[in-house]
């Protein structure tokens, strides 16, 4: 039996869970590279990229979501920011959902509704605490997110269409060793989990980052 961890971390009096990825020795079940790719989803512009591996049933990416989002999603409408987000679920143990909603996100996606979907997904999972999650639940899902052709959708997840790039996003997670999700890269370089940890500091370094440019002093670790 394959165990995984679920890290538990206090920073600055706030709790955080680091979900723990597959052992890389061990076969990735059930994760097919057939298919089709599609641009990963991208928002804003300027010159500071972050990037974001990402489980949607992950509480830790759940908690990341709900916190910063709204302030990522400002800072890329300023044009001060891009954002890039990559899939990397943590399927079949410990989150039996998160590979089905990887595909249902680049569904939604498709058709230029990931933000929309992903923001509902996360709420979704929040709510089942862990509960199988089902493609129709998924389907009213997207019918919540607005996505435009419903029929699209379902056929699109029904044949796992874009597990490939599901397949690539993960295999690039593996190759950088990331220890868990979220895992987030600022222009390249992977972000100690201090810095993030607690809302106040990462918006100090975003504002220090993208108002000046400075480095700072902050904790970060090379890919």
């Amino acid at each position: 039996m394959r165990i995984f961890l679920l890290l538990f971390i206090s920073l600055s009096g706030i709790l955080l869970t680091s979900c723990t990825p597959q052992p890389r020795d061990k076969p990735l079940l059930d994760f097919s590279n057939s298919g089709m790719t599609i641009e990963n989803p991208t928002y804003g512009s300027g010159e500071h990229t972050i990037t974001i591996f990402s489980d949607f049933q992950c509480p830790a990416c759940i908690a990341f979501h709900n916190a910063y989002e709204t302030l990522l999603q400002s800072h890329a409408s300023a044009g001060k920011l891009v954002i890039v987000y990559k899939q990397f679920p943590l399927y079949p143990i410990p989150h039996e959902n998160s590979l089905r909603d990887a595909y249902a996100a680049l569904c939604a996606h498709e058709q230029g509704k990931y933000k929309e979907f992903s923001d509902a997904m996360y709420a979704l999972e929040l709510q089942k605490r862990n509960e199988k999650v089902s493609d129709a639940e998924r389907g009213l899902v997207a019918q919540g997110a607005g996505v435009p052709n419903l029929w699209e959708f379902n056929s699109c997840l029904a044949d796992a269409k874009y597990a490939k790039q599901v397949y690539l996003d993960r295999e690039e997670g593996l190759q950088k060793d990331i220890p868990g999700t979220p895992t987030i890269y600022f222009d390249g370089v992977r972000l100690d989990s201090r810095v993030y940890g607690d809302p106040t500091v990462f918006q100090k370094f975003l504002e220090e980052r993208l108002g000046s440019g400075s480095t700072g002093s902050w904790s970060t670790e090379q890919e």
